[in-house]
């Protein structure tokens, strides 16, 4: 539950980087706000198109929504790498969890068969 959070947190802070790096390159015409019609949009439907990048392109590696100046390509790049080291990571720690129940079963059934 606490790494549920804790992913949460990441991917709003993500989210909220990609905005902020459209407003440093002045939302000119080839960032993504401007290319996609959302610099009227009220600021959630914004957070939405953001935090939908974001999990897109961190799980996926692809998005509907593309990087086109070089900023936001190097954050691109950034987060498909973060992506790609976080479920290794979590792919990692279930197998772990998964070979420590298994060798816990292994050891129960043992001493229950010495019992027997």
């Amino acid at each position: 539950l606490n790494m549920f959070f804790a992913c949460l947190i990441l991917l709003h802070i993500f989210s909220c980087l990609w905005f902020f790096f459209a407003k440093i390159d002045g939302f000119n015409q080839d960032t993504w706000v401007v290319r996609y019609g959302l610099m009227d949009q009220p600021p959630y439907r914004q957070y939405m198109y953001s935090f939908f990048w974001v999990v897109t392109l961190s799980t996926v590696g692809y998005s509907d929504i593309l990087p086109y100046t070089l900023t936001e390509r190097y954050l691109a790049l950034l987060f498909m790498t973060f992506g790609l080291g976080f479920y290794s990571f979590v792919i990692g720690n279930i197998s772990s969890m998964l070979s420590t129940s298994d060798s816990r079963s292994t050891l129960l059934q043992s001493k229950l068969i010495i019992l027997d």
